[in-house]
Formats: C-alpha cells, sequence, structure tokens
C-alpha cells in the first residue's frame, strides 16, 4: 500500500520511472491520451471526473505538446493532460520486483503504459491497483476524500517499461495466513482470502468510517482510501 506516512509532505507520494532507479524524486509527467480519459470518465461521476482533471487540483498538468492528437496551440485543440508522477494516500499497488540501489530500496509497480490499451483498465472495486483513488492526508495521517468528498479516480499510467517507488513509501502485504489458498482478493479498499471453507475477510473498508481486520494475524497500519459505495459493488456474502 502506498503510505509515506511519516516519510514525506501530506499531498503527494513521489513515483520514479528510470530504468535503475536511485532517487525518490518525481519522474517525468506522462500523456493523458483521450482513451485513458474515456476510460476515467467511465469509472466514475462527472464530478468525480471533473476534479481529478482539473489542473492543479491533484496530479493533473497541461502542456502544449507539439502535434501529438492534433493538439497545438495554432490548431485552437485542448492541450493533451499530463499526470504527475505520483500516487495518493492508501491506495492498493501492485509490485512486480524489487531492486536495491544507491539510493535504496525500490519496488517496481504493475502499470499501463500511456499508449496502451485502455479498453483493458476495469474499475476501481474489481481491479483497485489500476487506479489512483485521489486522496489527500492531515499532518496526523487522516486519510480523506478529495474536493468536497468526491471519489475520484486516475490510472496508474506509465511513460515507459518501469515506475518504482521507494521503500519507504510502502507498506507491504503481511504473508498470506496459512489456511489461504491461492492470492489475495481485492474488491475496492478491502482485502479477502481464499479458503477451503469460502472467502474469509482479512481487513473490510466498505463504508466510509469502516477499517476492520478481523484476523488475528494479519493487519496493516497504513490508513484506508474512502471507499465509495456503489449499486453493484457486492463483497462476499457474510461480511
Amino acid at each position: 500500500m502506498s503510505d509515506p506516512t511519516w516519510k514525506t509532505e501530506v499531498n503527494v507520494c513521489a513515483l520514479q520511472d528510470t530504468a535503475f532507479p536511485v532517487s525518490k524524486a518525481k519522474g517525468s509527467p506522462v500523456l493523458f491520451l483521450p482513451d485513458k480519459v474515456m476510460a476515467a470518465r467511465r469509472v466514475q461521476n462527472e464530478a468525480g471526473y471533473t476534479w481529478a482533471a482539473r489542473p492543479g487540483s491533484g496530479l493533473i498538468i497541461r502542456h502544449y505538446i507539439g502535434d501529438v492528437m492534433g493538439s497545438t496551440a495554432e490548431s485552437g485543440a485542448d492541450p493533451i493532460p499530463k499526470i504527475e508522477c505520483g500516487s495518493g494516500f492508501g491506495n492498493i499497488i501492485k509490485i512486480t520486483e524489487s531492486v536495491q540501489t544507491r539510493g535504496g530500496l525500490f519496488h517496481r509497480i504493475n502499470t499501463m503504459r500511456y499508449n496502451g490499451d485502455a479498453s483493458k483498465l476495469g474499475d476501481w472495486f474489481s481491479n483497485p491497483a489500476e487506479w489512483i483513488k485521489m486522496t489527500a492526508r492531515t499532518p496526523s495521517g487522516q486519510i480523506f476524500n478529495v474536493g468536497s468528498g468526491l471519489n475520484s479516480y486516475l490510472p496508474f499510467l506509465s511513460g515507459g517499461d518501469y515506475l518504482w517507488i521507494h521503500n519507504d513509501f510502502i507498506e507491504i502485504f503481511p504473508d498470506l495466513p496459512a489456511e489461504a489458498v491461492g492470492g489475495y482478493i481485492l474488491l475496492g479498499a478491502s482485502v479477502f482470502m481464499q479458503t477451503i471453507d469460502g472467502i474469509k475477510a482479512l481487513r473490510l473498508a466498505r463504508v466510509p468510517g469502516e477499517l476492520i481486520q478481523p484476523h488475528p494475524t494479519w493487519k496493516l497500519n497504513t490508513g484506508s482510501v474512502v471507499p465509495e459505495i456503489r449499486m453493484g459493488w457486492d463483497y462476499p456474502a457474510g461480511y
């Protein structure tokens, strides 16, 4: 989970995009192409998207970028947005490899390239590691929604083959309990495991303010993003 609770300022967790990372500084912004814009609009309401895509309110900046998609100052077309190389607090990320460098321990994050196939993006509930749920954090560690309580999302995009997060900026999930069969089941901000007796909860965050960790040996210290409640987003029976 993305959580630099005691290491950085309260508004960002920087990501690095070099092939061999040595710095905690943010990498280069990535293009937010029209098909990714449409995917982001599809997974949230328009108010949430508008906040996420407004320059300066979150991770979006805007530049004229030459002739890409006809976006030039002369053409009169809108500039294509760029997404800063960062993450919000409490987001679930998927690590694919780890490397030790002179800058410390870095973990490579599974992302979609900025020019990848946007049709393969799911939504935050079914694929939380594919999305940055836009969050803010108080100095005391409370994580809350942006704007006036909006649920806003941006896809986790990379400009190239690499996107790294420093070990100081994460909390790694504990090992699965012995009774688990298979891997984690992620639904929004909640975490489950499959057992021979059915699906069991490890962390429940289904409504704003809820954070229950019922298993005696599996705990996370990182706070949860504020879960969105939406029709059709169902949890396993019994929870």
